[in-house]
């Protein structure tokens, strides 16, 4: 069920996106890497995004935090929308689900109608054949764990008709009772 449902909102959210967002081309015109910093404090915890450069002055500036620190690829794009308005922006990479890309590389992109700098990567075929595929899988799952909860049941109702009919063709046999009283004459007294 967690597969099938994972997929049905993963799927579903993608494919809101298309319904409510706009498409575009855009252009990567710069990279850059910013680092992540997270503190894990006892009271709260906090994330940042920075400069790698001041990491050092983050650090300097909060020496009772331990801080966390993970590099972040970021892309700066240029497209045009709908309307005819020049947009750049800066994503980061993870956002268009792409492991690399490079400066001039062309991405089909969704952005929002009232804010254009709002953006998210287009689904590609890949994408719906695998989100699909585990909709079904998971799908699949359920019914066969739903056909394997109700076995047990149909095996016992059977194993009862079992056991009735092979008590029909046993044949009937009494016991006496185990304390009974002793049939008369069986003791006689022999002359002497």
């Amino acid at each position: 069920m967690l597969l099938a449902g994972g997929a049905l909102v993963i799927g579903g959210a993608k494919t809101l996106e298309h319904a409510s967002f706009l498409p575009a081309e855009a252009k990567i015109t710069g990279t850059e890497i910013r680092c992540e910093m997270t503190s894990g404090g006892s009271r709260q915890r906090v994330t940042q995004l920075v400069m790698c450069g001041d990491v050092a002055t983050v650090k300097a500036q909060t020496p009772d935090m331990e801080w966390r620190v993970s590099a972040q690829p970021f892309v700066t794009m240029a497209f045009t929308t709908a309307a005819g308005g020049q947009i750049s922006t800066q994503v980061a990479l993870s956002t268009l689900n792409r492991p690399t890309t490079t400066i001039g590389d062309r991405v089909a992109i969704l952005y929002r109608a009232d804010r254009p700098t709002w953006i998210t990567a287009q689904a590609t075929k890949t994408f719906f054949a695998l989100n699909g595929s585990a909709l079904a899988g998971g799908l699949l799952l359920c019914a066969m764990a739903f056909g394997l909860r109700r076995q047990p049941d149909d095996m016992a109702e059977r194993g009862e008709c079992a056991t009735t009919e092979a008590s029909a063709t046993l044949p009937v046999v009494s016991s006496p009772a185990m304390w009974s009283e002793p049939a008369q004459n069986v003791l006689t007294p022999h002359a002497l």
